[in-house]
């Protein structure tokens, strides 16, 4: 009476492990659903606002519309730093603090900011010869360039001083948050 397999108790010093719940037939479990204490994921959009437009259309009564955004970002699309957009991940934080920081090693981007294709500043460099942080003054040796700035207009016509990248969080429950990044 050693207590093996014989008295119906089965074998505890067996090499397998026991199989897996899906596989003994049985479906997984379905993915939590959402609850107070666990919100719905959130979807980013990132879009360019030009303030102008918006200035324009309060002038004309429209104070509940928004202007539609002259561009929206891709997961491929530039960032200032030169990285695109599915290379930032959010960072810790809520609200306008929270921002995508470029996952580069040696990158110093801390949010993504949108730049048109093509758009080269008045000193000749484009954006990736500029800083990535702060006022984006150029980096290529002997220019004195202290900040990019593009001469160019949008297709609304307006400066590109006048446009700003926006982080919007579209949630399931709640419906979208607008911020600046």
């Amino acid at each position: 009476s050693s207590g093996g397999a014989a008295g119906g108790f089965g074998n505890n010093y067996s090499s397998k492990p026991p199989p897996a719940p899906s596989e003994q037939g049985r479906a997984p479990p379905p993915p939590p659903k959402p609850t107070a204490e666990r919100p719905a994921p959130s979807k980013v959009n990132v879009v360019w606002m030009c303030g102008a437009c918006e200035m324009k259309d309060m002038g004309h009564g429209n104070s509940c519309s928004r202007s539609v955004p002259c561009a929206r970002a891709t997961p491929s699309t530039r960032c200032f730093c030169g990285h695109i957009f599915d290379e930032h991940k959010p960072t810790e934080g809520s609200g306008p603090n929270r921002g995508h920081r470029c996952g580069h090693i040696g990158c110093l981007c801390s949010h993504f900011t949108y730049v048109p294709v093509g758009a080269t500043c008045t000193c000749s460099h484009g954006s990736t010869e500029h800083d990535s942080v702060g006022y984006h003054g150029c980096e290529v040796s002997g220019c004195s360039c202290q900040t990019f700035h593009h001469s160019g207009t949008c297709a609304c016509r307006h400066s590109w001083a006048c446009h700003r990248t926006e982080i919007r969080e579209v949630n399931a429950s709640t419906g979208p948050k607008q911020r600046p990044a």
